[in-house]
């Protein structure tokens, strides 16, 4: 029974990994209106992310309701999308401007939530702050690689090495995976999982470096970097592991068969896209 659990799983990941990459692929290279297509999928993407988090801070105590989180979560990426569109915006600081008007807005108006405990009202500002900030804030770096020229080949490795490096790690860790435990959050994770998923993004790397010699540099630093992509990739799946752990959910939703919810499937994206923004000007040829 549990090897035929197993099966299906892996058959469902290669149904959706033989669907939704070539499709994910051809919406990244758009060039039109800086990946305009690109960025409505990262909006959409934050916005039920953002939702799904709500249920599961909800399920903690946090008073949060799932229309004001999907709009606080879809709303910091959407305006740095404007904010490439429109540098006048970025000049203004219109992004952080926001964030600090809703990150106010949340602590101040449960305040006045009359029928609410003083417990309720602190918590659900506390909520909405979290997820303003995850995956609201986070998925701002997701949309700022499309200001780069070279933006659809940098938002395809950012996309492609991370999936890559969950992908193998998993796939390495259902087959050869025997150092497990070593972290109670997500049992199931192993040392060979972890390790398999580091070659997996450092093979990523070189062969785009490899390709397109003129965008990416082809560097000793390459494997320092995949380390690092790497441990993100973990932390990121853990710390939404530790979430639904606490919300005792096995997924976020299930939005996407064999994967389970959005944030199930955009986690670590959002955990590395930090890095890769702060990475990218070492990596990419001038």
């Amino acid at each position: 029974m549990i090897k035929t659990g197993k099966y299906r799983n892996i058959g469902e990941r290669l149904v959706l990994f033989a669907v939704a990459v070539p499709l994910l692929i051809a919406i990244i290279m758009l060039p039109f209106l800086r990946q305009l297509p690109f960025n409505v999928v990262i909006v959409a993407f934050i916005a039920m992310a953002a939702r799904e988090m709500a249920k599961m801070l909800y399920r903690l105590g946090f008073r949060v309701h799932c229309w004001p989180a999907t709009v606080i979560g879809a709303v910091l990426p959407a305006l740095r999308y404007l904010e490439i569109l429109f540098p006048v915006l970025e000049h203004y600081q219109t992004l952080s401007t926001s964030m600090a008007v809703i990150g106010l807005a949340a602590l101040a108006l449960p305040i006045f939530a009359r029928k609410w405990g003083m417990k309720e009202r602190l918590f659900a500002g506390i909520g909405y702050l979290v997820i303003l900030f995850y995956p609201g804030f986070l998925g701002t770096y997701a949309v700022s690689f499309t200001a780069y020229d070279n933006g659809p080949l940098v938002s395809l490795l950012y996309i492609v090495s991370v999936q890559a490096n969950d992908s193998l790690a998993w796939a390495c860790g259902v087959w050869l995976g025997k150092s497990r435990g070593l972290v109670d959050v997500s049992p199931n994770k192993s040392l060979q999982g972890f390790l398999g998923g580091l070659l997996a993004g450092l093979a990523v790397f070189v062969i785009f470096a490899l390709v397109w010699p003129d965008v990416f540099a082809l560097s000793w630093y390459l494997p320092l970097f995949a380390l690092a992509v790497g441990c993100g990739v973990i932390l990121g799946d853990l710390v939404e592991s530790l979430v639904k752990r606490a919300a005792n959910v096995k997924d976020s939703g299930i939005l996407i068969r064999g994967r389970g919810g959005v944030l199930d499937s955009i986690d670590s994206l959002l955990f590395v896209a930090p890095l890769y923004y702060y990475v990218l000007p070492f990596i990419i040829v001038e």
